[in-house]
């Protein structure tokens, strides 16, 4: 409390300076890796008012003004476009929002690669390059004007590219909302249905072994589940025969994840949304994407840099794609690790947040 007002965050999980410090590193891994601004605002004077975040700040400032004379750039095959208008045929009280963009964005952060995130509106950009994309992911485009649906037919789901839709896109039309325009916006047969809960299992196998682990929170004896946070009405479920089911409504025959492959490029369709990072991972797995890391730890990629949050600590393995030799500086304590065959292993601490600078072998250093 500060002047008789409570700090905005003083109610947080953060209980402790470890938390708060590694907070910070996170977000600055984050800003760093997307190159983008990033700024401390002290709330009400105080906020960072303790020895150890004002080191931590004053690092931060010592690394960034190392990493400005590096160029680097994305190099990010996942691609998400949000849709702000979509959200205005969308009850305020609803918590669509919450289930197809809020928390997708966690997931998003654990499926162990780096991640593009647009308005919908890039993709209307006559000049925007898809060619870096294996993976498009449209998570509310729930309505879809004439010109949008033909940049996406004619520009996205090409070339051997999935692109991802969840729950509702282009049910909203000019008459009214119509389960047969979503049908026929996706590529794929799917129907409305009553169904008492939204609850949605996995199919066995459907993931890939390497997603069916501890981290992924998927095994033989606890499947992978997910629903949204409330009631949804209406629901859907997919009805092509030409179609691999990924996941199934619990207890139910109904189908609500599946995949279609065509000529132009492969269809994932999600009737529900909260859908957890393995099921993401195993998406971007098929689609081609390279994954940086396994599990379910936040990781932070750029063509110079690769961070990663270690939750439950130990052994880890981080690859490198565009590296197959050279030296990983370690930039909050200036560790040097040498990495070979494009892999970087490591032990670190549970909790600790880890960002390396990569070091071709041979390159300038």
């Amino acid at each position: 409390v500060e002047s008789g007002r409570r700090i905005p965050g003083s109610n947080s999980r953060l209980a402790t300076l470890f938390d708060s410090r590694l907070v910070l590193r996170r977000e600055f891994a984050m800003t760093r890796t997307r190159r983008v601004g990033m700024w401390w605002f002290d709330f009400f004077g105080g906020y960072y008012n303790h020895p150890g975040l004002m080191q931590e700040v004053d690092g931060m400032a010592r690394i960034d003004r190392q990493l400005s004379r590096i160029p680097m750039h994305s190099v990010s095959e996942i691609a998400v476009f949000a849709d702000t208008e979509s959200m205005y045929y969308v009850s305020e009280t609803a918590r669509i929002n919450d289930d197809c963009l809020r928390h997708l964005r966690d997931s998003l952060g654990r499926i162990g690669a780096p991640v593009d995130l647009y308005n919908f509106s890039d993709l209307l950009d006559p000049d925007f390059d898809f060619s870096p994309y294996k993976l498009v992911i449209l998570p509310n485009a729930f309505r879809l004007t004439a010109e949008a649906e033909q940049i996406i037919r004619q520009r996205v789901l090409v070339n051997g590219r999935s692109v991802l839709w969840l729950y509702a896109p282009g049910y909203v039309t000019d008459s009214g909302c119509s389960v047969e325009n979503l049908s026929r916006t996706i590529g794929m047969q799917v129907e409305s249905f009553e169904a008492t809960s939204s609850t949605v299992q996995m199919v066995s196998g459907c993931c890939n072994s390497a997603d069916q682990t501890p981290d992924g929170r998927a095994t033989e004896e606890q499947p992978l589940t997910w629903s949204f946070s409330e009631v949804v009405e209406p629901l859907f479920h997919v009805t092509d025969p030409a179609v691999t089911v990924m996941a199934c409504y619990q207890d139910q025959e109904a189908v609500a994840l599946a995949r279609k492959d065509t000529t132009a490029g492969t269809i994932y369709y999600s009737a529900v949304g909260n859908l957890p990072a393995a099921i993401l991972r195993t998406i971007a797995r098929q689609a081609g994407v390279f994954i940086y890391c396994e599990g379910d730890d936040p990781v932070y990629v750029n063509d110079r840099l690769i961070g990663i949050h270690a939750v439950q600590g130990g052994l880890v393995t981080l690859r490198m794609k565009q590296s197959e030799n050279g030296i990983a500086e370690e930039l909050f304590d200036g560790a040097r690790v040498p990495f070979q065959n494009h892999e970087l292993t490591v032990e670190i601490p549970a909790g600790e947040m880890r960002l390396y600078l990569i070091h071709e072998e041979g390159a300038a250093q």
